[in-house]
């Protein structure tokens, strides 16, 4: 793992301040600073639900800081179920979904627990030269997700990204694949389409 980097437990660090955090607290400075450019839901997350939601383990949230103490990224992880039809799999990953899942005869579709990564997401005021590439924040969730695997088992890793090119090449590259989707959102917020994918570690 590459030593310039630290992820930081947020469920550890409020434990440490006694699950209560002054409004100075420096953590909430570094979360102010955050932006993730045009994605507001990424850094809306980080300063308004990542600290309630980790308070009561529905996902917890991991700070990514480089050596000059900068936070550079995040990610959110949780367990959630996850349904995978059975014509979407190829042979393998058939193979190694059964032994996690619970097979519906009657719609076909495997049922099982995974992995999610909520969210991720880089510092885009960090300067370019110095931001975290988007492969290595996503490694440093997978290491972190497979920290738990070795101590709870489990085998999926999934997650859902905006039905952007971009960003389906992106995990595509980093060996996930689709299995699904879902439109979120509603009429006047808007609604868009989520791609769910997949890995399996």
């Amino acid at each position: 793992m590459d030593n310039r980097y630290s992820v930081i437990s947020l469920k550890q660090y409020l434990e440490a301040k006694g699950n209560v955090l002054v409004p100075n607290d420096e953590i909430q400075k570094d979360f102010s600073f955050f932006s993730c450019g045009p994605n507001e839901d990424v850094k809306n997350f980080l300063q308004n639900s990542s600290i309630p939601f980790t308070q009561k383990k529905q996902s917890i949230t991991y700070c990514v800081y480089d050596d000059l103490k900068n936070l550079v990224g995040y990610f959110a992880l949780a367990v959630k179920p996850v349904s995978f039809r059975s014509e979407i799999l190829s042979n393998t990953s058939r193979k190694i979904i059964e032994r996690v899942s619970k097979y519906d005869v009657d719609s076909g579709v495997f049922n099982a627990s995974g992995f999610l990564i909520a969210q991720l997401g880089k510092n885009f005021r960090i300067t370019e030269e110095n931001r975290i590439s988007g492969n290595h924040l996503l490694n440093l969730a997978i290491n972190t997700i497979q920290l738990a695997q070795n101590i709870v088992g489990g085998t999926i890793v999934f997650l859902e990204c905006e039905n952007k090119r971009k960003l389906l090449r992106f995990y595509e590259s980093n060996g996930f694949r689709q299995f699904s989707s879902r439109i979120a959102g509603d009429c006047l917020s808007g609604e868009i389409e989520l791609m769910q994918m997949y890995r399996l570690i």
